[in-house]
């Protein structure tokens, strides 16, 4: 489908601006609204966010403008809305335009913190509604247990790399970490008398404590005599211990998929994973969303790859009530 573009002479012009869009003055690079609302943010959201205001950008000016240069403070109502139907033509999955309007909101947020904007005309525009999900599930899988047992088992714990990897597995399947998490944890963030991992930086800079399973703190152990106790990155790199990026982690994990025919997954697919085992294994949904770190259980219930096997499973609980 070719994308939509939202360009200043398709959007109404709203009452009382002078100049185009396209051609609004314009504040220092230093104080961008764009480069304030980025500072605001945790540090693994910074790069999701900092895409979505590019192409909000992009769509606004018909190519012409980055994010740091677009004149969000001349945005109103109109416009918002205009972009909203954009995105939803754009993605076909709801979250992904949802995610671009939360950083458009947070961008007139700060807009209006720096007086750019009145506050009638940030109310207005940032009270465009969300794209409605209509109860789809998220994009993505669940890895089956097979395909964990294969990657588990190509990890070979007598060597470096392999106790390293199988620790980084247990990170994203046996924790349900996101990749960014996995990136920031430093060897302190872990407690080896209660195996309690602290994400100290989550998505929106929530803290959270994640329990681990005794199967996966004994990977993390024997991790930890090959890697050492000096301080610093909990999964580091062969070479100089250097911190992992996540598109490091993510090349190791698909090299050693591909050796074993395991293919076709992405690093959040290890976070789907983790949420569906728990709740096949019968955990409370709103306790596997505190193990995670999300704000609300629709968001945790959307992770659920189990299908109609787990629906036909529940369906036979129900008792017959002519049953004693």
């Amino acid at each position: 489908m070719k994308d939509q573009v939202v360009t200043p002479t398709a959007l109404p012009s709203p009452q009382g601006t002078s100049t185009a869009l396209a051609h609004a003055s314009l504040p220092t690079v230093r104080t961008s609204p764009a480069n304030a609302y980025l500072a605001g943010l945790a540090k693994g959201s910074r790069p999701t966010q900092a895409s979505a205001l590019a192409n909000l950008a992009r769509m606004l000016s018909n190519g012409k403008l980055n994010a740091l240069a677009c004149p969000w403070w001349e945005l109103r109502f109109e416009h918002v809305q205009a972009l909203r139907s954009a995105l939803a033509e754009r993605f076909p999955a709801p979250a992904t335009s949802n995610r671009h309007l939360t950083a458009l909101r947070g961008v007139l947020k700060v807009c209006w913190s720096m007086r750019l904007m009145s506050q009638d005309d940030y109310a207005r525009a940032s009270s465009v509604k969300p794209i409605p999900s209509h109860g789809r599930p998220l994009a993505g899988r669940a890895l089956s247990r097979d395909e964990l047992r294969r990657l588990f088992r190509s990890c070979r714990p007598d060597t470096f790399a392999g106790s390293r990897d199988a620790a980084m597995l247990v990170l994203l399947a046996g924790a349900g970490l996101r990749r960014a998490e996995v990136t920031a944890l430093d060897l302190s963030d872990w407690d080896a008398e209660k195996s309690v991992i602290t994400v100290r930086h989550g998505k929106g800079d929530k803290h959270r404590e994640v329990d681990i399973a005794p199967w996966a703190a004994l990977y993390l152990t024997t991790w930890f005599c090959h890697r050492g106790r000096e301080p610093g990155a909990l999964v580091c790199s062969l070479k100089g211990r250097h911190r992992l990026t996540p598109q490091g982690i993510a090349h190791v994990l698909r090299t050693r998929g591909a050796a074993v025919e395991v293919t076709g997954f992405s690093l959040h697919d290890f976070r789907r994973t983790y949420i569906s085992d728990l709740l096949a294994a019968g955990a409370e949904l709103h306790k596997v969303a505190e193990l995670v770190g999300h704000s609300h259980i629709d968001t945790t219930a959307r992770y659920d790859r189990r299908g109609a096997v787990a629906r036909k499973h529940a369906a036979m609980l129900l008792r017959s009530p002519l049953e004693d």
